[in-house]
């Protein structure tokens, strides 16, 4: 995983019924003339960085969308519908991200979008004036601000943050937190901020700030800056492979680290590549571990062995992102009924109050308030071999999410 992942389809079977006009759709439900509904098929668009900097990092999630999307399609498709994905690439810039997502919309005719970029936030509002339905990972402050945007992880709110974070490393022992950003990635600078206020919530002070971490630093100095804050806790979003650079050299430095905790680095893949380095590191993250072994991981791993074999690692957060993404889409499209409209999607997805995609969000999201962040936390740790994820505790870790100044 590199600096720039922070940053990250049938037949019918009978006639349509229902009515009722979508101002987007240019005619009746009866008729299913909304934009990108045919009777075999609804088209949706995908608004990605598959290439640039970003894409190595995203093709996980291009893999889980893959198979969600297939898996459905096996199995009669949506209404009888197969979905249909159309492929967009915003090379995580903000200008192609808005170009690419009009292309989409009045291009390509789309019904709707499942999205993951850093750049996200700025074909936000061109979306929702179109009433586009998106679905996607929650990174930026831009989910919890546009109606139609659709998340079961929302880190990151303008108004309000979980004590959740804060209570983990207090519950861990932790009392002074480093928090740490990689430069030009914005969302990473917002939730390394969000992680920090949540930590103050719980009494721990920030004692050093890095938000601009230039990955090419070198981590002797970051060390000795961190070590002569005295701080326990090292948290923040940086990449692993900062990390598995940064541990070693606050060892020797004489750093006491006992709270090394982040939001990002969950991926057996990651592991394999750092060894012992990462021994000891927190993840927190709103979905079921990989090591519960549910029924919906198994799912997911057989569907992405079948659909998308180029994914490598089966238990990587950026593939269960995609997966999840794809079934929230499938999900209001099911809601919307057997002629869907975007207006209908979004009511009829706003109105779900539990979404936990047979438990793969946990606990489950509750979808009609999307001003707010999640509350709770799944954590697992970095074993003492460097090699395996173990979970801790029996449950998600819960917050209070309270408002920010």
């Amino acid at each position: 995983m590199t600096a720039t992942a922070l940053a990250v389809t049938v037949v019918v079977a009978g006639a349509c019924t229902g009515s009722g006009a979508d101002k987007n759709g240019g005619g009746t439900a009866s008729a299913c003339t909304s934009p990108g509904v045919t009777q075999e098929a609804v088209k949706v668009g995908v608004l990605y960085p598959d290439t640039g900097p970003f894409s190595s990092s995203f093709q996980g999630f291009r893999g889980g969308i893959t198979a969600r999307f297939a898996l459905e399609n096996s199995r009669g498709g949506v209404h009888g519908r197969e979905i249909s994905t159309i492929w967009a690439d915003d090379q995580a810039s903000a200008d192609s991200n808005r170009t690419e997502a009009q292309r989409l919309v009045e291009g390509e005719q789309v019904f709707s979008v499942v999205e993951a970029s850093v750049a996200e936030g700025s074909s936000a509002l061109y979306l929702e004036e179109q009433g586009v339905p998106v679905t996607g990972v929650g990174p930026s402050v831009a989910w919890t601000q546009h109606r139609n945007m659709f998340t079961w992880s929302s880190l990151l709110s303008q108004g309000a943050v979980t004590s959740a974070w804060g209570q983990i490393a207090h519950n861990l022992g932790g009392t002074r937190a480093a928090v740490l950003a990689v430069v030009g990635v914005p969302s990473s600078q917002e939730l390394a901020t969000t992680i920090a206020a949540s930590m103050q919530r719980e009494g721990i002070q920030t004692v050093y700030q890095n938000l601009q971490l230039d990955p090419l630093l070198s981590m002797t100095t970051l060390a000795r800056a961190i070590a002569s804050s005295k701080a326990d806790i090292v948290t923040g979003v940086i990449t692993p492979e900062i990390w598995a650079g940064l541990a070693p050299a606050l060892r020797a430095q004489g750093a006491q680290i006992t709270v090394p905790l982040f939001p990002n680095g969950y991926d057996k893949e990651t592991l394999r590549s750092g060894g012992s380095a990462y021994a000891g590191m927190y993840v927190a993250q709103v979905t079921a571990p990989f090591e519960l072994q549910l029924p919906a991981h198994q799912e997911f791993y057989a569907a992405l062995t079948q659909y998308a074999p180029e994914v490598s690692t089966q238990q990587g957060q950026l593939a269960l992102n995609g997966w999840l993404a794809a079934d929230l889409m499938l999900r209001g499209l099911n809601a919307a009924g057997a002629c869907p409209t975007r207006d209908g999607f979004i009511g009829a997805l706003r109105s779900v109050l539990q979404y936990d995609a047979g438990g793969l969000v946990r606990p489950a999201a509750n979808l009609t308030d999307y001003t707010l962040p999640s509350a709770c936390l799944n954590l697992v740790r970095v074993d003492s071999s460097g090699q395996n994820f173990e979970v801790v505790g029996d449950a998600p870790i819960c917050g209070q999410v309270q408002p920010v100044s």
